[in-house]
């Protein structure tokens, strides 16, 4: 059986299915979304996007920075995917002395979303909870889908 859901927006720029077991901590520029009973958070930040920066560059670069700055050794394999709908997403899981990290990043227009979560080793729901939740990040602003160009910079 599924868990229940329901969906929470951070005023126009996006929505998503939050477990209704799980609350959001709105710190302004950046958000927290931790269960209500337990340990661990999901963190999503805001920035915006440079004009002179590919989307698949930026998401990748926001993944790969977050990850060296947890001290996880490199190169890392980040997957970046460009859909029909002009979002550009990048995953990275990798782990660090402290425990196992994901990092994801999705870009639009001029926005970008960065998602960070963390688990140690016998709590991996978190990250499983954190990919969920990354994977069904919904703009409010997007067009309809479109043929995009090729990715070059500035395009968004």
């Amino acid at each position: 059986m599924a868990e229940a859901v329901e969906t929470w927006s951070w005023g126009e720029l996006f929505e998503l299915d939050l477990p209704v077991d799980w609350e959001v901590q709105d710190h302004g520029d950046a958000i927290e979304i931790c269960p209500v009973a337990g340990v661990g958070g999901i963190q999503l930040a805001t920035l915006d996007a440079p004009e002179d920066e590919a989307p698949t560059a930026l998401v990748a670069r926001l993944v790969e920075r977050f990850a060296a700055t947890r001290g996880a050794a490199g190169p890392h394999p980040t997957a970046v995917e460009r859909e029909p709908t002009g979002l550009t997403r990048a995953r990275l899981r990798f782990d660090a002395d402290d425990g196992h990290w994901l990092a994801c990043a999705v870009t639009w227009h001029r926005v970008a979303v960065f998602v960070t979560a963390f688990a140690r080793a016998e709590d991996a729901r978190m990250l499983l909870v954190a990919e969920g939740l990354f994977d069904g990040l919904r703009p409010r602003d997007l067009p309809a889908a479109a043929d995009l160009p090729p990715d070059a910079p500035g395009d968004f």
